[in-house]
């Protein structure tokens, strides 16, 4: 995200307010700041924002952690990246957008793992709609919060790779 593209905010509206007020008041702030990294798709033709996400580091209870993603760790916060807010634009619904910056946000979370420690890719669905999406992408549900998804980067790294075969074909 850069400067310039706070204005692009304005006119994006994914449907959800919370989501659409986020990116129009706050992302930039917390980009700025480096409270979150905000990325967008942008439409050049139409100058205008197509999707965004957002991610930032955290940790997760070992407790709500699934098994898969706990196993062989000390029983202590699990390190995270965060994909704390995604939307897409009404306009570009039914393109398969929001996968594509899932998988880009997985990709991003991949490169830094090789930096730094991170065991899982964590997602709050903010409603039903949002947490099958997020089961069809691979994501596996937390062991204590039914919104909380999880997506190890092993798993995350299949999705990849998946996703750039049939690319291809």
């Amino acid at each position: 995200m850069e400067a310039g593209d706070v204005a692009l905010a304005q006119t994006f509206d994914c449907g959800v307010p919370d989501l659409n007020k986020w990116l129009q008041n706050y992302a930039w702030q917390n980009h700025n700041s480096g409270g979150a990294r905000v990325y967008l798709s942008i439409d050049r033709d139409a100058n205008r924002i197509a999707g965004y996400f957002c991610l930032s580091a955290a940790g997760v209870e070992y407790k709500s952690a699934p098994a898969r993603v706990a196993r062989g760790l000390a029983h202590h916060a699990i390190p995270v990246a965060l994909i704390g807010r995604l939307g897409v634009d009404q306009r570009y619904r039914g393109r398969k957008l929001g996968r594509f910056l899932v998988l880009e946000a997985l990709r991003r979370v991949l490169e830094v793992a090789d930096t730094m420690g991170v065991r899982a890719v964590i997602v709050v669905a903010k409603d039903d709609n949002a947490a099958e999406f997020y089961k069809r992408l691979g994501f596996e549900v937390s062991a204590d919060d039914p919104r909380l998804f999880f997506i190890t980067l092993k798993d995350a790294k299949k999705s990849l790779a998946n996703a750039l075969r049939s690319s291809r074909r």
